[in-house]
């Protein structure tokens, strides 16, 4: 893998050859690039860039950014690889990482050819719920709190107490960003579905909480080409914690992007 910051601060890993697919994955809220490492060396005859999304991990930010901001540098990402390769290029997004790559494809259907989308929240729709920590598109509670707190819901109580002091501190320096994207991505229809041509695969645990289970139901029933596929009683983050079974839906991507 290739590590490498581009002009704008972004922090990236890369292995990209002459293959005719590269996927992009994007992560979702206070995660990183690196948590798609073990799905993407699942690829071996794929190129593959992951990145840490603009004030998470390694990537720099000269001011909060919003979702617009992350969904322009994932634009930019898409350019760049299309400028680089004639081949196919497939998204993968985690959680509201699902919801930047639906936007993406929305705003620039040339760039994307097909995508993965596991859980994401599309808060304007009648059935998602609202972003916890959020009420009427303003943040409930100071952002370190909601970092924690956040933090907490995810990867649980035992092992954020684990956790090295400096990783915690970090961690809790980005809840601003963590309520810049909430706070942006709830104010309003961002795109439309229909605007989304490319084939979806529309991923989620088979135990899923109703709210991600409807939104992954209205997806199904709104966009033009979708698929579902299960992970049995995967966690929220089945990316890092079952990576085999998430990397079937990357695979069947790829299929479709054909």
């Amino acid at each position: 893998m290739e590590r490498s910051t581009s002009a704008s601060g972004l922090f990236c890993g890369t292995r990209l050859t002459t293959a005719p697919i590269t996927v992009v994955f994007v992560h979702g809220a206070m995660d990183r690039g690196a948590a798609f490492l073990r799905c993407a060396r699942m690829l071996p005859n794929i190129s593959w860039i992951v990145y840490d999304r603009r004030g998470y991990g390694r990537s720099k930010c000269a001011t909060t950014p919003t979702f617009d901001t992350h969904r322009d540098d994932l634009v930019k990402i898409l350019e760049e690889e299309r400028k680089r390769s004639a081949g196919l290029i497939v998204v993968v997004g985690h959680s509201i990482g699902g919801t930047l790559a639906l936007a993406a494809a929305a705003a620039r259907p040339d760039l994307v050819d097909s995508l993965v989308v596991y859980e994401c929240p599309i808060p304007w729709t009648p059935r998602s719920a609202t972003l916890s920590g959020t009420t009427n598109g303003k943040p409930e509670e100071p952002p370190d709190v909601a970092a924690e707190r956040f933090m907490r819901s995810i990867i649980g109580d035992a092992e954020w107490e684990s956790l090295p002091l400096a990783t915690r501190t970090q961690r809790l320096s980005e809840g601003i960003v963590l309520q810049s994207e909430f706070v942006s991505v709830s104010a309003q229809p961002l795109f439309e579905l229909a605007d989304v041509v490319c084939p979806v695969v529309l991923g989620r645990s088979t135990d899923a909480p109703h709210h991600r289970a409807d939104t992954t139901t209205h997806l199904d029933a709104e966009l033009v080409h979708a698929e579902v596929m299960m992970i049995e009683n995967a966690p929220h983050g089945a990316h890092s914690r079952r990576p085999d079974d998430f990397v079937r839906l990357v695979r069947r991507s790829c299929e479709l992007a054909h």
